[in-house]
């Protein structure tokens, strides 16, 4: 291991990273709320994030993107747009549920179609289903020049531009559970876990002893609560 002034400025570095506001913040269900959304031509991107005050700055909780499926490409950029709002407020509705928040937005007339204004003739039956699932929120639509919402931009792109460099986004990575089988012969071919799996078994821990002194403690001291089933 080197500790040189190339390590040493790479955690002064993300020591600075980690105290400024662009970093992830916890949700407060006390503070203001805003969910910024955008639409490109081949997804939608979301950004979630919250100020304690007016004169503070707003601080990112969460993000959020979604790669358009084939029909949704075909609609227009009014509905892209909508669709957008949707899914970020459905993909928080944990957190947004029962608070009030605002709504920002770069396509100008989803202000009026969205926050309910007068009628609008381009209230298709797409945009009449959207409010009926937005109905149980509380929230404004706010506008939001396009130079201001460069996050959502970017990350409503997100999927395209990762496609050009080769990099697949963990949405797009197969994710395939573990079955019972693989969790047995996994445990069975770690020598640590066959003692403790034997410990549990015999009731004895005096005698247990593992590769790591840390792992032992941590097992012995939950030994009360562990148990063994079908060899796991």
């Amino acid at each position: 291991f080197v500790w040189g002034p190339s390590q040493d400025l790479a955690f002064r570095t993300l020591k600075a990273m980690m105290a400024e506001q662009t970093q992830l913040q916890i949700f407060d269900p006390d503070s203001e709320i805003f969910v910024t959304t955008d639409a490109s031509d081949v997804g939608n991107g979301a950004l979630l994030s919250q100020r304690r005050s007016p004169q503070d700055p707003e601080r990112p909780i969460a993000f959020f993107n979604k790669t358009l499926d084939g029909p949704e490409r075909n609609y227009g950029a009014g509905e892209r747009e909508a669709l957008a709002c949707v899914k970020a407020i459905e993909h928080w509705e944990n957190l947004l549920l029962g608070l009030p928040f605002k709504l920002r937005t770069d396509h100008k007339s989803l202000t009026a179609i969205l926050g309910g204004i007068g009628k609008n003739r381009r209230q298709t039956s797409k945009y009449v289903r959207w409010k009926e699932r937005l109905e149980a929120f509380d929230f404004s639509v706010e506008y939001i020049p396009g130079p201001h919402n460069q996050v959502a931009d970017y990350l409503s792109r997100l999927h395209a531009w990762a496609a050009q460099l080769g990099v697949k986004t963990l949405s797009e990575t197969p994710q395939v559970a573990a079955t019972l089988q693989d969790l047995q012969a996994a445990t069975q071919a770690d020598p640590d876990l066959q003692r403790v799996v034997d410990a549990v078994k015999s009731g004895t821990w005096t005698k247990l002893e593992l590769s790591s002194q840390q792992e032992m403690a941590a097992f012995k001291s939950v030994r009360a609560q562990l148990s063994v089933d079908n060899g796991i």
